[in-house]
């Protein structure tokens, strides 16, 4: 019988680069990346979500993980000021 181990989520091509260039994790092999960024993600304090996506915060710095809400896919790693996230909010309304 074999294991098969799934993700919470889904990591897009674009994701895993930007996860890779602002985290600076250029040396980890995919699978571990992945590990590690849903460790992250688990661990976070803050987010907040409009009304196509998921804003979660990791603990370095000011990146988050963008998260599409129907696919359930991780789409990108930015970094987002406070002021941005006010008009994320303000233009979702």
């Amino acid at each position: 019988m074999s294991f098969y181990y799934k993700h919470k989520y889904g990591f897009s091509t674009h994701a895993i680069h930007r996860i890779k260039q602002r985290l600076n994790l250029k040396e980890e092999d995919e699978f571990k990346l992945k590990d590690i960024i849903i460790d992250m993600i688990d661990n976070s304090s803050y987010s907040f979500q409009t009304s196509k996506t998921i804003y979660i915060k990791s603990r370095k710095n000011d990146i988050y993980f963008v998260v599409d809400i129907i696919t359930n896919t991780i789409i990108t790693a930015t970094k987002i000021s406070p002021h941005k996230q006010l008009e994320l909010l303000e233009k979702d309304v």
